[in-house]
Parts: structure tokens; C-alpha cells; sequence
């Protein structure tokens, strides 16, 4: 039975994992994530080191998700969407030095399609498209039992897709895109910009303020958790929201699908534990935007891992290795 150190690196929190090959996690820490790079790789190799010792056996390899694009092929980030100095850190040769083991990184959707298509809601199926949406959005894409990567290890990057021309502007620097929509951020800043422009009385109104806008110059509101639960109490401003956050997805998602005409839609990331809330009007609207020349369905379903997602994919990511071993 092998095992492997197992590092899920998101924009509000980190993981460290001792997985085995048969996916189960033997022990695992969380903490948040600092607001710098070299913070954050430091307190993975503390929490890193102490699990090695933990672990009382020979650990065979690290494999790690990371929260942004990421160029597999070479072992490079391409840009961090929302923490600061990782472009800086070669973080595979940092980990694999730290630890004395060999190191593979992948963004962490893809991670995370492959721990829920080797471990989770996609067991049986032969492709999948996985998609997080939680602070920010991303999406990984396995076909025939593969992670499809492309060119540029920039496939499936659904949270960048464009669904409103013109519309909001996204951390990305474009305008209209998934994240600028659906996002844990991009929900707190629209309830915060109908909270201003509506007078009426709301349930949005007294509730704690958190930081919105994903970057500098962020401003404040509610969380999406409370938007989502003041639109589950019938207030009609957070209904709004949280429709309009539905439509977007189903939007993107219908991208997804009419180009690559996946088995399974599997949802995952803080917002996927709205439950019905958020599937049931993705599932309503999605098949008005399917082009279906047959009748045609494709099933949209949480995930099963939950946030252990990433880390259960980077098992696998480091089960399989990298060519540069």
C-alpha cells in the first residue's frame, strides 16, 4: 500500500494529506490561506513535515493541487488569481526539496476532477467535467479516464468563459466572464450592489460584512452562504442574486457540454453546498441551452468528496507521476 503527501492550496484555505493508493485520507490539517505565496509554502512544509513524521512509513510521492492556472507540461504557474508572490516560487522544486520526495502540481480543478472520477461521483463513468465554484471558479476535463489539459494545460477553464458580452468586470482583467457572475466574490458584490440601490428593507442588511471583489480595492457585503440562506427565507433581493449567479453557470455549463459532450457534470467548492438551491435551477435551465438534435440529457450531480476533492486528486496525480521524474 502506497502513500502520498497530498497538498490542496485554495485562495482562502490550505490542506496537507497523508493519502493511500485506495483513496483513503490517513490524516490531514487545515489552515487558512495567508495573503503571500511564501507564507503559505511555509506553512505547508511545517504541517508537511509533521505529517512525514506521522506517518511512521515511507511516503512515495507529493502531489499537489493549486488554486489558479498552471502549466503542467512544464511544471510552472502561469498567474495566481488571488494570492500574492507565487509567480516567484517554483513550487514543485521548493515542495520536492522541503520533503525529499518527488513532486507533480496540477491547478486544482483538474486535481479535483481526477480525485472525483478515480474516487467520487464519477466512478463508472468513462468523462466527466468537474467544475468548483467557490471562491473563484475553475473546471477540469477527463475523458476516457484522462485529464485533458491542452496546449497550454488551459483547458476547461470554465470561470473564465464568457457568458455576459461586456459584462461585469472579472480578477481576471476581462469583462463578462463565469467568475465575475457566480462566484463566491462576484455574489457578495452584486448583493452589495442591490443592497445600495434598493432601499427596501432586506434580510442581506444586518448580516456580517466580508470582503468582496476577490483582490485589492475590495469592498464589503454578505457572504454567499447568507445570500443564499436570506433567498431561501424569500427575501427578493438575495432571490435575485442567486438566480442570477444559476443562470450564469448554466450558461457556462451548456458551453461545456455542447463542445464536449461529457457523461457527468459533477459541482463542487463552497457554493455546490447550497444544495437544490443551486441544482435545481442549473438542472431547469440547462436544457434550453443544450443543442439536441435527440433528445438529450446529461446528469449535473455534487460532488461526493467534498473539500477533500483536491486532496484525493492529488493522490492520484502522484500515483501517476510526471514526465520529468
Amino acid at each position: 500500500m502506497k502513500r502520498y503527501l497530498c497538498v490542496d492550496i485554495g485562495g482562502t484555505k490550505t490542506m496537507v494529506g497523508l493519502v493511500d493508493d485506495e483513496g483513503r485520507i490517513l490524516a490531514k490539517e487545515r489552515f487558512p490561506s495567508q495573503d503571500d505565496g511564501r507564507k503559505i509554502l511555509k506553512d505547508i512544509v511545517a504541517y508537511g513535515e509533521h505529517l512525514l513524521v506521522q506517518a511512521g512509513e515511507p511516503v512515495a510521492a507529493c502531489g499537489v493541487g493549486f488554486g489558479g492556472p498552471y502549466d503542467y507540461a512544464n511544471q510552472r504557474l502561469w498567474r495566481s488569481m488571488h494570492v500574492a508572490s507565487w509567480e516567484t516560487i517554483d513550487l514543485r522544486r521548493e515542495l520536492s526539496n522541503a520533503f525529499s520526495l518527488p513532486c507533480v502540481v496540477d491547478n486544482d480543478a483538474n486535481t479535483a476532477a481526477l480525485g472525483e472520477f478515480r474516487f467520487g461521483a464519477g466512478r463508472g463513468v468513462s468523462s466527466l467535467f468537474y467544475a468548483t465554484v467557490s471562491t473563484g471558479i475553475g473546471g477540469g476535463l477527463v475523458i476516457d479516464g484522462q485529464v485533458y489539459r491542452g496546449r497550454n494545460s488551459l483547458a476547461g477553464e470554465i470561470g473564465h468563459t464568457q457568458v455576459v458580452p461586456g459584462g461585469r468586470l472579472c480578477t481576471c482583467g476581462r469583462h463578462g466572464c463565469l467568475e465575475a457572475y457566480a462566484s463566491g466574490w462576484a455574489i457578495t458584490a452584486r448583493a452589495r450592489e442591490l443592497l445600495a440601490l434598493d432601499g427596501s428593507p432586506s434580510l442581506m442588511r444586518p448580516m456580517r460584512q466580508t470582503t468582496a471583489g476577490g483582490g485589492s480595492g475590495a469592498e464589503q457585503g454578505p457572504t454567499a452562504k447568507e445570500v443564499f440562506a436570506a433567498a431561501a427565507a424569500g427575501d427578493q433581493l438575495a432571490v435575485q442574486v442567486v438566480h442570477e449567479a444559476c443562470a450564469a453557470l448554466a450558461e457556462g455549463l451548456a458551453h461545456i457540454i455542447n463542445l464536449f459532450d461529457p457523461e457527468l457534470i459533477v459541482i463542487g467548492g463552497g457554493l455546490a453546498q447550497a444544495g437544490e438551491q443551486l441544482f435545481g435551477p442549473v438542472r431547469e435551465m440547462l436544457p434550453d441551452l443544450l443543442f439536441s438534435p435527440v433528445k438529450r440529457s446529461v446528469a449535473c450531480v455534487p460532488a461526493a468528496l467534498g473539500d477533500d476533492a483536491v486532496l484525493l486528486g492529488a493522490a492520484a496525480l502522484a500515483a501517476a507521476g510526471w514526465h520529468g521524474w
